[in-house]
């Protein structure tokens, strides 16, 4: 079974892109990451499955004079965040087609995107970040224990649930560091966390 374009059809099919920019938990924990991200020194950074772009707008406003950029399978997604972030270069694709871009970034990142990932191919999407950037790979996402929770029944989702829509838990520190990356992982705040996000690793490029 082509789990990757069972889950690509399933988010291209979607219409909420003013949903998700608009999602008061979404927006708050996107302010967090953005105060989080002043510590840093990067010029630019770009986002995998921005959906809208909200992520990518709240970092903008907080961190000016930034390159920014963002891709998503979702068609109206790109739409939607080209149309709120003037400034930006967005691409309707595939996560998996990162390598294609031809800019480097130095900050690359997901929030609550690996998660619905197919798993047989989660160490091919990571090698591509590595790639394609410069200094660090944020996953804001529940890193786990590799467990599916929803899913095509070929996968033997652990909540019985069977749809098209995967969520699992990827070890996203073991993927890393079986890569020859150090990962950390620490909690999100508490008022933050939800089913699809509970923790946020970072990954150096140093190695």
């Amino acid at each position: 079974m082509n789990f990757k374009k069972i889950e690509e059809d399933f988010w291209a099919s979607r219409n909420d892109a003013n949903k998700y920019y608009n999602w008061v938990l979404g927006t708050q924990r996107s302010i967090w990451f953005a105060q989080r991200l002043k510590k840093y020194k990067f010029n630019s950074i770009f986002e995998v499955g921005l959906m809208g772009g909200r992520n990518i707008k709240i970092i903008n406003d907080n961190i000016p004079n930034l390159i920014v950029g963002g891709l998503d399978i979702n068609s109206d997604g790109v739409k939607f965040a080209s149309e709120k972030i003037a400034c930006g270069k967005f691409y309707h694709m595939s996560a998996f087609d990162i390598d294609k871009l031809e800019d480097n970034y130095d900050i690359i990142f997901t929030m609550g995107v690996m998660i619905h990932l197919p798993p047989d191919m989660i160490y091919d999407f990571c090698k591509k970040l590595i790639s394609k950037t410069n200094g660090t790979i944020f996953h804001i996402e529940c890193s786990g224990k590799n467990k599916v929770i929803n899913g095509p029944k070929e996968l033997l989702p652990t909540s019985g649930k069977i749809t098209n829509k995967i969520r699992w838990e990827p070890n996203i520190v073991e993927i890393y560091n079986n890569l020859g990356y150090k990962a950390k992982i620490e909690n999100l705040p508490k008022e933050l966390k939800s089913t699809d996000c509970s923790s946020i690793i970072e990954v150096s490029m140093d190695v």
